[in-house]
């Protein structure tokens, strides 16, 4: 089944639109539930190997539902009517091919769950966004069974919600490396500040944006004419070899340098939109050097005695 116009405008828009929001999330789920004829939804991922507690859950509900309990997904796994690792990634499942036949108590233990958590018919899909990470979306209805257009929909929406949590899990590595990294930094007062060929600042952490006074893209607002040196040092390091260092002073009063280099290139087929890259150090209540041989006396101890 192919998307109409208007699902992907209510569906997919505000899916990529609201991707790092939980806001963004629920908008999509709550249009999903009318556009499936489901009247819950959950949504669920979990780091691999995890417990359920470090799971992220969504559940949505239908407007004039009373029940807004989170749905139980360990009881539904546990009794057979989920088997959230050995579905098949991106396929659609029915409730029917969870249900025990030949096993009286089995069959039992399921029913009592269904009964509980106001479960008659239900749809699992399992998406593999990463090797570190899974996802479960889990459409559920308390007395009709899904029609054969709910869930030709429903197969539709599952390759760009599979797109979805892939593209949000690699930006949250992303950011969290980011984070990594520049907290390091941090402890040694070091920060740093991308430029643009005209010396337009184009993305800094903490440190670089309060030791230069700069914002994202402006240029610097310094005096004694250091803002257009910058413009073309930037200009010139923007089609310099790598390893090609600049020193630019900033501030004549405190004595204060910048070492620019050229701007690292991210991803083989991605232009490189900064040119140069500036490191500065703020003066710390501890000295660089002394919390260098903090780190490397407390995770080298041989190094103490360099």
């Amino acid at each position: 089944m192919t998307l109409a116009p208007a699902d992907e405008r209510n569906l997919i828009f505000p899916l990529f639109a609201g991707l790092q929001s939980a806001e963004g999330w629920d908008t999509f789920l709550k249009r999903l539930l009318p556009r499936t004829g489901a009247t819950r939804i959950c949504l669920l991922q979990r780091p691999n190997g995890a417990p359920a507690i470090h799971a992220f859950q969504r559940d949505v509900h239908a407007s004039g539902s009373t029940d807004a309990r989170h749905l139980d997904v360990e009881a539904l796994e546990a009794c057979g009517l989920l088997p959230l690792h050995s579905l098949r990634p991106n396929r659609v499942y029915a409730l029917e091919e969870m249900r025990a036949s030949t096993d009286t108590d089995a069959e039992a233990a399921q029913l009592a769950v269904m009964h509980r958590e106001g479960i008659a018919h239900a749809r699992f899909v399992r998406f593999l966004p990463g090797t570190d990470a899974e996802a479960w979306l889990i459409l559920l209805h308390d007395r009709k069974d899904f029609v054969a257009a709910d869930s030709a929909l429903l197969s539709s929406v599952v390759p760009y919600v599979a797109l979805a949590i892939t593209t949000l899990t690699q930006i949250m590595t992303l950011q969290m490396r980011a984070t990594l990294a520049e907290d390091a930094l941090a402890m040694l007062g070091v920060g740093q500040v991308a430029f643009d060929r005209q010396g337009r600042v184009i993305a800094a952490d903490d440190i670089g944006a309060a030791e230069l006074a700069v914002q994202p893209g402006a240029r610097p607002q310094w005096r004694g004419g250091h803002a257009d040196k910058l413009a073309e040092v930037c200009n010139e390091l923007a089609d310099k070899p790598g390893q090609t260092r600049r020193l630019l002073r900033y501030d004549e009063r405190a004595g204060k340098d910048m070492l620019l280099r050229p701007a690292l290139r991210v991803g083989d087929n991605l232009p490189r939109v900064a040119a140069a890259t500036g490191l500065v150090r703020r003066a710390q209540r501890e000295a660089a050097a002394s919390a260098a041989r903090i780190v490397a006396g407390r995770l080298w101890p041989a190094a103490r005695g360099a």
